[in-house]
């Protein structure tokens, strides 16, 4: 079964230019293209040949699919919550980040300095197994996630996500995309994954 490329409405988005977003979207559809093809490759062969972990079909296969599905589902967060409206972070996920952080501005430059230090991802997650939000940062798509945590606030650090509005400006960037986070989605993720809390540690 393929999978079809989401729609987002970036009316909402006032810190980056219709010509970045358009773009953006791009890398995006092209992921859900690799994804589709990694998978009909993997679903539609019944002989992959010798496995071995070193290089065999069946590996690079594995990991194209993991790279490509990771990207494909972080940038549909990222899209996902890139809305100034509701960009004042309240309710349940700003009492849990009082309770994590101290109060939301220790918790903002926390954030930005794990997104300011790696290559990829910052990722505001919870953490099924401990509780508890947990800020993750990512060098790629399938490198650096926390087993068991659901993204809630996710941001792209990658240069494709800004370059064309901000050349190598990460830091104006990250200030100005934090005021366009649509904290209510971040609080609808969280309703929805503490509500079926299931842990099997």
């Amino acid at each position: 079964m393929n999978i079809q490329a989401k729609q987002f409405n970036f009316n909402g988005v006032d810190v980056l230019s219709d010509k970045q977003l358009g773009e953006h979207y791009k890398i995006y559809t092209n992921y859900v293209n690799k994804t589709n093809e990694t998978m009909t490759a993997l679903n539609s062969q019944t002989d992959l040949g010798l496995p071995d972990h070193t290089y065999s079909k069946i590996r690079g296969l594995k990991v194209g699919e993991a790279y490509a599905v990771d990207a494909v589902k972080l940038h549909e967060y990222y899209f996902g919550n890139l809305n100034k409206q509701n960009s004042k972070c309240e309710g349940k996920i700003m009492d849990m980040i009082n309770k994590e952080y101290g109060n939301y501005a220790t918790f903002e430059k926390r954030f930005k300095d794990v997104a300011q230090s790696v290559r990829g991802w910052a990722v505001l997650s919870y953490d099924k197994t401990f509780n508890k939000l947990h800020i993750c940062g990512l060098d790629a798509h399938d490198k650096g996630v926390i087993v068991d945590s659901i993204p809630l606030l996710v941001v792209d650090v990658y240069e494709h996500a800004y370059f064309m509005d901000y050349g190598q400006d990460r830091v104006s960037y990250l200030n100005n995309v934090m005021m366009n986070v649509d904290w209510k989605v971040a609080n609808d993720r969280l309703a929805k994954v503490v509500a079926a809390e299931v842990s099997f540690v």
